[in-house]
This record gives C-alpha cells, sequence and structure tokens, in this order.
C-alpha cells in the first residue's frame, strides 16, 4: 500500500470506525507534552495568535484520543519529536522525516493539533478580531447570522424530471444584507 493511500485509509477508517463508547485509551502525560511541544512547532503563534500550549490543546487532545489507533500514532510522534524539544532545526527536520515516513501517523498528529487548535475561544476570539469575521466556534447549536431567506420552499413534494426543470428568475431577490 502507498503512502498516500494509506493517509487515505485513515480518512475513511476514521469516520467509518470512530465510536467513543467502544474505546477508552489515553495517551500519556510525558507523550503530551512532546506533542504539544511539535504542535507549538506547527502552528508558532505570535502576532495576537496564541501558540498552542498557552490554550487548552493538550487537554482537547488528551480527551479526544480514545482510539486505539489513534493513540498509537500520537505515541509514536511522540516518541520521534520528543529528543527533539530544545531545538527548532530538530523538530523541523524530524517533523519533515516523520511526514515523509509516517504519513499516516502524521496526518493523525495535524488533526488534533489543527481541530484542538481552531476550537479554542483564545484562537476563535483572534480570528474575530483579527480576521474581522463573523467566526462562532462551533457553529451549532447557535450558527451563523444569515441574511433571511425570502424564497419560500416548496410545499409540493413531488417528483420532477429532469427534463422538465427550468431555471428560476432571481432578479427579483434581494440578496444584499441588511
Amino acid at each position: 500500500m502507498t503512502a498516500s493511500t494509506d493517509v487515505q485509509r485513515r480518512g475513511v477508517e476514521f469516520y467509518a470506525s470512530w465510536s467513543p463508547a467502544m474505546q477508552n485509551f489515553h495517551v500519556a502525560d510525558d507523550d503530551l507534552d512532546a506533542l504539544m511541544a511539535a504542535a507549538d512547532h506547527i502552528i508558532p503563534g505570535g502576532d495576537g495568535w496564541p501558540v498552542p500550549s498557552s490554550t487548552d490543546v493538550r487537554a482537547y487532545i488528551a480527551r479526544g484520543a480514545r482510539r486505539k489507533a489513534d493513540v498509537d500514532f500520537l505515541t509514536l510522534v511522540a516518541g520521534r519529536v520528543r529528543p527533539c524539544t530544545g531545538s527548532h532545526d530538530a523538530m523541523q527536520a524530524e517533523l519533515t522525516a516523520l511526514q515523509a515516513e509516517q504519513p499516516v501517523a502524521f496526518r493523525v498528529l495535524l488533526e488534533f493539533v489543527y481541530y484542538a487548535y481552531y476550537a479554542q475561544q483564545d484562537v476563535a476570539r483572534a480570528i474575530r478580531q483579527i480576521l474581522d469575521c463573523d467566526y462562532i466556534t462551533p457553529p451549532q447549536p447557535r450558527g451563523y447570522a444569515m441574511p433571511p431567506d425570502r424564497i419560500n420552499p416548496s410545499l409540493d413534494h413531488s417528483y420532477t424530471p429532469t427534463r422538465l426543470v427550468r431555471r428560476v428568475d432571481l432578479s427579483t431577490v434581494d440578496f444584499t444584507e441588511k
């Protein structure tokens, strides 16, 4: 199996077999320390952006990594990056090698780091302030502010053959936000 197939397969397996009730494994504390050093290297922060170790990324990963496969991959990554925690160049070299040699493990690391980081309130606040956008994490249950929908849905729920479908004139619809 090629590395790219392994990475693609990881995505299918992750969603097909994930069940928090079925597996309850844990990432060790010393492995979490090494993973946080890698996370700080992957997302260095600065200019108003927090580094992952200054947020609750560690707790998010500790709570989220429960599948045996995820814990095994993260433990492998932690073992590889632990000796590099004091050196920026060594960490860069090890993460580059890890990406080439263990693409699935590297992808698992990225998934946990990215999902954890962008779910943090400090990061959401930075996105709102620095990028000046309406960012809500997570988007549910409140959702995003959207203009009201002026096109009423059809109450006739019957099948329409494709050959009978016609374009709808939207020239009278006001799409500007108010």
